[in-house]
């Protein structure tokens, strides 16, 4: 059941781990930067601790768009 998630992390690891210019970073990096934005305390900058603010602005971009449709697909019918 895990097999699957842990080849695909352990791929992205050996595939990116210790280069330089990669334009992918490996998960240790990924991990630490979700983990600064969700709880903070890592770096000290405008996006520790945000993570529920960028969400809120995401879902609402989402929403939104799908009332607008909705009210237009409601109106041409």
């Amino acid at each position: 059941m895990f097999a699957f998630p842990v080849g695909v992390l352990v791929f992205w690891h050996l595939a990116t781990y210790g280069r330089k210019y990669s334009l992918i970073p490996p998960p240790s990096e990924v991990a630490i930067e979700l983990y600064d934005l969700a709880v903070g305390g890592i770096y000290d900058d405008a996006f520790s601790q945000t993570l529920h603010v960028h969400l809120l602005a995401s879902m609402s971009r989402v929403y939104g768009g799908f009332a607008l449709a909705s009210l237009s697909r409601c109106r041409s019918a």
